[in-house]
């Protein structure tokens, strides 16, 4: 750690209840959203163009980076983590904005931090859903963006370490966003094709949508995490093979267009039919994903 970095350390608490408490009132939100949504312009207006602009989002994200470096919180510090992953989680968009970057990267270093389960959990669907498209439009295409909400979402399923259909999950995400080492702008196909080949597989094929879900079905998961069980840990991996559809590789695009359809299959499959008991048919898990 450098000589900053130290002296940051011994007051980063203090600067967090401070962001907190600017950004709690409104006039501050509104002024940060602005700032998100800076550099846009409107017309034939050129874009506005500041040395500020993204400067309050750049040092909250690095400080906020820098608490995961810190020691234990206490329970009055974990609260104010907790508050503004509420207030900035709302403010991510389907845009690749460098500021939306920074709000990317100081979400993805508080949800570690977060006191329970059952906290991050409050953000995995509106976190899941950055992973697909918006409207007609593919969403989110920068790498960097993708990789930060994946690992956020995957740092969502990893807080229950006795569950292995979350691990599942966090590590098929994961692998649907990796990228190429070897090559620029290219996607990771080692990674990502296995995952897609096994969500277009039959209900018996390992990885497929029935498999994620059912594994570790009787497992003695948390109880933070009982009430979020079920299809909904599937929501990630569903936006994301929304998204390829809109990938301009025919291998992927097909790929996820298999994937999708072998959910729809899944899910007529084990959604009971119009003859058994309609409250019966209510509470089942399938049902509820639809």
């Amino acid at each position: 750690q450098t000589m900053g970095q130290r002296l940051i350390l011994k007051h980063i608490h203090m600067l967090i209840a401070q962001f907190t408490n600017r950004l709690t009132k409104e006039s501050k939100i509104a002024n940060l959203d602005e700032e998100v949504e800076a550099n846009r312009g409107f017309g034939s207006r050129a874009p506005r163009q500041s040395p500020t602009d993204g400067l309050q989002l750049n040092i909250l994200c690095r400080v906020s980076e820098l608490l995961v470096s810190a020691g234990q919180a206490s329970n009055e510090h974990m609260a104010t983590m907790e508050n503004l992953c509420d207030l900035l989680v709302p403010l991510l968009k389907f845009d690749s904005h460098p500021n939306q970057l920074y709000l990317m990267r100081t979400v993805n270093s508080l949800i570690p931090k977060l006191p329970t389960a059952e906290a991050g959990m409050s953000y995995f669907h509106s976190l899941s859903k950055l992973l697909g498209p918006k409207k007609n439009h593919a969403g989110i295409t920068s790498n960097d963006h993708r990789k930060l909400i994946s690992s956020a979402i995957s740092s969502i399923c990893s807080r229950d370490s006795g569950c292995s259909k979350w691990k599942l999950v966090a590590k098929a995400v994961a692998d649907l966003n990796a990228m190429s080492t070897s090559y620029v702008d290219e996607h990771d196909f080692e990674k990502m094709l296995p995952v897609l080949n096994g969500l277009g597989g039959t209900s018996e094929t390992e990885g497929s949508w029935h498999s994620m879900v059912n594994t570790g079905e009787h497992q003695n998961t948390s109880a933070q995490l009982k009430t979020s069980d079920g299809t909904r840990t599937l929501l990630p991996l569903i936006y994301a093979c929304f998204h390829m559809l809109y990938d301009s590789d025919g291998v992927i695009s097909r790929a996820s267009i298999r994937a999708l359809k072998c959910l729809v299959t899944t899910t007529s499959e084990l959604i009971p039919s119009a003859t058994d008991d309609t409250e019966n048919s209510h509470q089942n898990k399938w049902t509820k994903l639809i």
